[in-house]
């Protein structure tokens, strides 16, 4: 059974419930269809199924916002579903709040709608976004229909609910008709950022994609082709890997704050002590969330190794010129590669890097596990930040927002070399900032339950995991060495980058 064509699916977070309902009744009220949970969920249905059902079938997704929206691991989940179905996301502010992290990337090139300052005007704003579908210029005997339909419907009083079920449904075969006819168009790429242009979209375009800003694709009268375009090649990274892996004597020899590096193109490693910290953060700690709790003690019984350096694009270019990484070019978003870190990596690209770099080298590379994550990043300090609990952008590459007494700095706005400012006392650089970095365990709400001896969390909700360390575009309380998020396994961002780990032999 597949759900019908809706227009939109309505995104909120559970705090703005009331108001969201608000909004939708006086969309319908005036005709407009949507969706909205728990209200349309369907009985004895998982909720995400429903969910991606919803925005697959809908036109466009309206985002209630608030300044709620920005810590809800549920509203990126949903705008990174719609973008990756190519639907059109409106973004309704009902407070005055902007988009932060991973949401500033997504939504701050829209055109945002202010519910906060007249509710009333911005719903008008929304309702002229769809025209009326006798003003749609669909093509051929399916516009007559629907229009005749709509017309018929309108005379006759017919009940408001049959009236936009019917009308959908016309709307829909017509749009079938119109795809299959505007085929034969030659498409071009234009900038979708303004109401009307989101209107065109709506009546007919197909949409093809959006990251920050989004592409339709629009018939038109045949122009003379461009020259095509061919796609810049990947900075050379050298085509051959040498591997010069440690021997089992040279392995067990190794002592903490020792480095080592086992092929040329790949990361350099720093062995870290066994011991004891405590995991998570105080209530008293500015900016903690309930997730980074309950502390709790965790014990490593042997020594492990750890890139000291966020993976750069030299690593991953040489990995995907050695027919590894699945033949994956990050792109760099024109930052520069060379010694930055590869960005625009997913969870599962990351297995990929650490299972060719394994094979390559004999060794047990893998991602770090969380627990391991934030033992190296304290460095065996307990503030915030291994320097203390103050921040500054000459110590991390972040937004520049104050934290902990401290004032305003530098917003870069994109990614720095894995070797800028100065290592934590194990010898890491940037555990705090520039790109968040996956780690091996699945996400969970909180730690009753966890691993108690470093090992990586595998239960739980393992289509998503944990990301740690902060990055370029997120306030300073989220490079806290107890700050942790999760994220879907195959999503790929600007701010998302990750770190090798490697188990020892035993000494």
């Amino acid at each position: 059974m597949t759900m019908p064509e809706i227009f939109l699916f309505v995104s909120h977070v559970s705090e703005d419930q009331a108001a969201a309902m608000e909004i939708v009744e006086e969309l319908e009220r005036r005709g407009m269809r949507c969706w909205i949970a728990p209200r349309d969920v369907r009985p004895g249905r998982p909720y995400d199924d429903e969910i991606a059902t919803a925005i697959e079938a809908s036109r466009a997704m309206l985002l209630i916002f608030s300044e709620r929206c920005n810590a809800s691991d549920y509203i990126r989940r949903e705008v990174t579903v719609a973008g990756e179905s190519h639907k059109v996301v409106i973004p309704f502010r009902i407070e005055n709040a902007e988009p932060k992290h991973g949401l500033r990337v997504r939504l701050s090139d829209l055109h945002w709608l202010d519910g906060f300052v007249s509710r009333e005007q911005a719903i008008d704003e929304l309702i002229r976004t769809f025209p009326e579908p006798k003003e749609t210029a669909v093509p051929g005997a399916a516009a007559e229909q629907a229009l005749g339909e709509r017309a018929s419907l309108m005379v006759t009083g017919s009940p408001a609910d049959e009236m936009r079920e019917r009308t959908n449904e016309k709307w829909r075969k017509a749009q079938q008709q119109r795809v299959h006819e505007e085929r034969e168009a030659k498409p071009r790429l234009v900038l979708l950022s303004r109401p009307a242009l989101i209107a065109a979209s709506l009546i007919g375009l197909a949409v093809l994609g959006a990251v920050g800003v989004w592409l339709v694709r629009a018939p038109q009268p045949p122009v003379p082709l461009p020259a095509p375009v061919v796609p810049a090649p990947v900075p050379a990274a050298p085509t051959q890997t040498w591997v010069t892996a440690l021997s089992s004597e040279r392995e067990r020899a190794l002592k903490p704050g020792d480095t080592f590096q086992e092929c040329n193109n790949c990361s350099e490693m720093v062995v870290v002590p066994a011991g004891t910290f405590t995991m998570g953060s105080p209530v008293s700690e500015l900016g903690r969330t309930a997730d980074e709790g309950p502390q709790h003690a965790v014990a490593f019984a042997r020594q492990f190794a750890v890139g000291r350096f966020e993976l750069t694009f030299d690593e991953w270019d040489a990995c995907v010129a050695d027919s590894g990484c699945n033949g994956y070019k990050a792109e760099s978003q024109g930052w520069g590669r060379g010694r930055r870190p590869a960005i625009n990596v997913s969870w599962n690209d990351a297995k990929a890097y650490v299972a060719w770099l394994a094979k390559k080298t004999g060794k047990s590379y893998r991602l770090l596990s969380e627990a391991e994550r934030e033992y190296v990043t304290r460095a065996g300090t307990n503030a915030p930040f291994w320097w203390g609990n103050s921040i500054s952008t000459s110590q991390a590459n972040y937004d520049g927002n104050p934290y902990g007494g401290g004032t305003n700095g530098e917003n870069r706005r994109r990614t720095v070399p894995a070797d800028s400012f100065a290592p934590n006392p194990w010898g890491l650089y940037q555990v705090h900032g520039n790109v968040y970095e996956w780690a091996e365990d699945c996400w969970n709400d909180n730690y009753n339950g966890a691993p108690a001896d470093g090992s990586a969390w595998i239960s739980g909700d393992c289509s998503y995991r944990t990301i740690r360390g902060g990055s370029w575009d997120y306030d300073p309380r989220y490079l806290r060495s107890a700050s942790r998020l999760g994220y879907a396994i195959d999503t790929r961002d600007v701010w998302l980058g990750f770190r090798v780990g490697r188990t020892l032999l035993t000494p």
